[in-house]
């Protein structure tokens, strides 16, 4: 049996599954790069200015203790919701408000 409830390069059966892929040196390379590892480097698939912003954006913010994150966060966590009737009351009026 070569079927599983899991993707393909995830299979115990991989290797057998791989000989019946019509894939490319490239892709079968990243294929089994993925099935060992469980992960894939793919370059030059972001452009360096977005990569160099985004590491610049995580130094400034990200890691700042004084970064203000003020109005960017809900003081009321999910997992409260059923512990306090106020909570539970803003989830409902959201709920009645889109017809669920």
């Amino acid at each position: 049996m070569t079927h599983a409830n899991l993707p393909w390069v995830e299979s115990p059966f991989f290797d057998e599954l791989l000989k019946t892929k019509n894939l490319s040196e490239a892709q079968s390379r990243l294929v089994r790069e993925y099935h060992t590892n469980g992960f894939v480097v793919v370059s030059g698939l972001l452009p360096q200015s977005l990569i160099d912003k985004t590491q610049e954006d995580v130094e400034k913010k990200a890691f700042n203790p004084d970064f203000s994150m003020e109005g960017q966060r809900d003081p009321v966590r999910v997992q409260d919701f059923g512990r306090s009737p106020k909570p539970l009351k803003m989830w409902l009026v959201f709920l009645v408000s889109w017809n669920c």
